[in-house]
């Protein structure tokens, strides 16, 4: 749940692109636009 905190957090309040918060995150930017943790 961290990590969908983390990106809504950025997201949505500093206003940071999902590519960059994928970026920072090593994930796939498809994955911060669905749920990370049911994604495999």
């Amino acid at each position: 749940m961290d990590i969908i905190a983390e990106i809504r957090r950025r997201h949505l309040v500093s206003g940071e692109s999902i590519s960059s918060i994928a970026r920072s995150l090593n994930i796939c930017h498809q994955q911060c636009k669905t749920d990370p943790l049911m994604t495999k």
